[in-house]
């Protein structure tokens, strides 16, 4: 497994929890979402975990999971929904007031992501498997 996070701080904080807690298989490293530090076609399955809603380009950020994921791969999205709270982006910086689900299904049809379902069961969130 790795872990990619923009914060040097978030780095070194989830390697030592790992090592604490004797999970060897896991790696880290400093990159940005939209710009992922890993080769082409190289991984099953990437997990974007309340990430977008932070990013400049959060269709940047699918178009980079497709890069790095193997033909086949999986994109596990899980992020917020629409709304029109703005104190989250006062607060907690959020570049984004979530994403409605044409949006998300635009840019994964964009980028190869053509098999795509979406739960939206979940409060004021959504998740989403896309497969290429």
């Amino acid at each position: 497994y790795l872990g990619v996070d923009i914060s040097p701080e978030m780095v070194k904080i989830a390697k030592n929890k790992a090592q604490e807690e004797s999970n060897l298989n896991i790696e880290f490293c400093c990159g940005e979402v939209e710009n992922l530090p890993i080769q082409n076609e190289t991984c099953s399955t990437v997990l974007m975990a309340m990430v977008l809603h932070h990013l400049v380009s959060p269709k940047r950020a699918i178009q980079e999971a497709s890069r790095v994921l193997f033909p086949g791969g999986t994109l596990i999205i899980h992020d917020l929904c629409k709304h029109d709270d703005i104190s989250y982006q006062e607060i907690y910086n959020h570049r984004w007031l979530g994403f409605n689900r044409e949006d998300i299904a635009s840019w994964l049809c964009k980028y190869g992501f053509h098999e795509y379902k979406f739960v939206e069961n979940l409060k004021n969130s959504f998740i989403c498997y896309a497969h290429l």
